[in-house]
C-alpha cells in the first residue's frame, strides 16, 4: 500500500484523549471535546484522515492492573464509527506511554529502561491489537508520540519489540514508527529499521521552532528569546541566543539558520529525502503547525511552502491540531480561526 495515496491530508485531534488537562478539561469533556460533528467538519474540510492521540493514563486502570477502562476505549471505538461514516481514516497514537519522558535530558528513558514500563507498553499495544484485528485497513497504529532516547539505542529495541508483539495479534496492521528526539527528521538515519512493508516511518516537521513556536507560554526558551518572526523573513540573533544558552542548544540548535524561508525547509527535508531514496522505506508526517501568536499570513505561506514539499516527496501529513491547544484551526466553539490556512490544507 502506497500511504501517501491514502493518509495524504489530516488533521490532529489534540487534548481530546491526550493532553486534556492542559485543553478544557473538567466534567463532561470526553463527551464534548470532540463529537461526530466535528469530524463532519473536518471531513466536509476535504481531509482523508485524522490522527487521534491518546495517553496511556486514560486506558490504563490505575497502576497498569488489566482490566483497562473499558468507558474510555469506548470514545476511541465511537471515533472510529464516526470517521467511518464520514469517510476518514485513522490513525492511533499512543500519545504518551507508561513511564514515558518528553525532552532530551541526560539519563534513560523510563518508558525504554524499566522492564516494568516496557511490558505496560506492550500489553497496551496487544489489546488495540486485538480489539482492532478485524477493522480492516482504515486504521493505522502509531506506536509512540515524540520519542526521546538520550541512550539512541533503547528504542530501536523497545520498538522493534512492539512491532513484534503487534504482528503476533495482527500481521496486517499498518504500523508507524518514529524517530528519536521529539520525531526528528534528523534522527531517522538512527533508526534500525525492520524488513516489514507493512511499518512506515514518521517525522514531525516544526523546524525552525524560532518561528513554529514564537511566543510560546508554555516554552521557556523560546519565550525568553521573544521575537515575533515572519516568514519568509530573518530570525535576528537566533546564533548569538544560542550561544548564551548552551543549554537549549540540542532542542533548538541542532541546525542553526538565521534565514526563515522555503530553502530553509528543504535543508531539512533533506533529510527525509536521503531517508526514503537509502532505505526504499515510506515516510509520514504526523505533525506540523504554527503557533496562534505567529502572524496568520505568516502562517498560511509557510504551511503552503511544507505542504508543496511534502506532495512533492509523496509524503502525507497531519495539521497539529484541530481544536484549540495553541494551533487550533478551529477555537472552542467550533469557529474557524484562519480560513485562508483550511484552504491551504485541504484545498477548499
Amino acid at each position: 500500500m502506497e500511504f501517501y495515496k491514502y493518509y495524504r491530508a489530516g488533521v490532529n485531534l489534540g487534548g481530546w484523549l491526550s493532553q486534556y488537562f492542559a485543553a478544557l478539561a473538567g466534567e463532561g469533556h470526553f463527551d464534548r471535546f470532540i463529537t461526530e460533528e466535528d469530524i463532519a467538519i473536518i471531513a466536509g474540510w476535504g481531509a482523508d484522515h485524522v490522527r487521534l492521540p491518546v495517553d496511556y493514563d486514560i486506558i490504563e486502570n490505575g497502576g497498569a492492573k488489566e482490566p483497562f477502562q473499558e468507558a474510555n476505549l469506548e470514545y476511541i471505538d465511537r471515533a472510529l464509527d464516526w470517521c467511518d461514516k464520514h469517510g476518514l481514516r485513522v490513525i492511533l497514537d499512543l500519545h504518551k506511554a507508561p513511564g514515558q519522558v518528553y525532552g532530551y535530558g541526560s539519563e534513560p528513558n523510563p518508558m525504554l529502561a524499566d522492564e516494568v514500563n516496557r511490558q505496560r507498553f506492550l500489553a497496551i499495544w496487544t489489546m488495540f491489537a486485538k480489539r482492532y484485528k478485524g477493522i480492516g485497513d482504515r486504521l493505522v497504529f502509531e506506536l509512540v508520540n515524540e520519542i526521546s532516547d538520550p541512550t539512541d539505542y533503547q528504542w530501536n529495541r523497545v520498538y522493534v519489540r512492539a512491532v513484534e508483539t503487534i504482528r503476533s495479534v495482527d500481521a496486517e496492521r499498518v504500523v508507524l514508527v518514529g524517530g528519536n528526539d521529539a520525531n526528528s527528521v534528523l534522527t531517522l538515519k538512527e533508526l534500525t529499521l525492520v524488513e516489514d512493508p507493512k511499518v512506515v516511518y514518521n517525522f514531525h516537521h516544526y523546524d525552525p521552532l524560532f518561528f513554529t513556536h514564537q511566543l510560546a507560554h508554555f516554552s521557556e526558551d523560546i519565550l525568553e528569546y521573544g521575537q515575533v518572526i515572519h516568514y519568509p523573513g530573518e530570525m535576528p540573533g537566533v546564533q548569538e541566543y544560542l550561544n548564551r544558552h548552551p543549554e537549549y542548544l540540542h532542542k533548538l540548535g541542532r541546525q542553526a539558520w538565521e534565514t526563515n524561508d522555503k530553502q530553509l525547509i528543504e535543508k531539512y527535508l533533506r533529510h527525509a529525502d536521503n531517508f526514503t531514496t537509502y532505505t526504499g522505506k515510506q515516510l509520514y508526517c504526523g505533525e506540523f503547525g504554527v503557533i496562534d501568536s505567529a502572524k496568520p499570513d505568516d502562517a498560511v505561506r509557510w504551511v503552503k511552502d511544507v505542504i508543496e514539499l511534502l506532495d512533492a516527496r509523496r509524503i502525507g501529513r497531519a495539521y497539529w491540531s484541530y481544536k484549540e491547544m495553541d494551533f487550533g484551526l478551529v477555537d472552542r466553539n467550533r469557529n474557524v480561526v484562519n480560513g485562508e490556512l483550511i484552504k491551504v490544507l485541504f484545498g477548499k
